[in-house]
């Protein structure tokens, strides 16, 4: 059975890619220890339930590059920590009042 685009987006998690960014990095800042993609995808999404870490993963891939290319997050052996600039990102954001 063949899919169309449309069946196959069903019930994929619909957030803002601002907001992902500001979930993942607000997260981030907070800890010390790499997080795997998985684990920021539930992050990102936290009222979605993935059927698979890797599907997980697949989902939140293009924000994650983001940041990357954006210098806010660096990977690591076991996942991504936040960088220098991420962290001014988020506390210019505090000290706005956007939490």
């Amino acid at each position: 059975m063949i899919l169309s685009t449309s069946e196959r987006q069903h019930g994929k998690p619909a957030v803002p890619v601002e907001l992902q960014r500001r979930r993942i990095l607000f997260s981030l800042s907070t800890g010390s220890r790499p997080a795997p993609m998985s684990a920021m995808a539930y992050i990102a999404f936290p009222d979605f339930k993935f059927r698979t870490k890797q599907g997980a993963a697949l989902c939140i891939s293009r924000t994650v590059r983001a940041l990357c290319d954006d210098g806010m997050l660096t990977g690591r052996d076991h996942g991504y920590v936040i960088t220098s600039k991420g962290r001014e990102w988020v506390q210019a954001k505090k000290d706005k009042g956007d939490e």
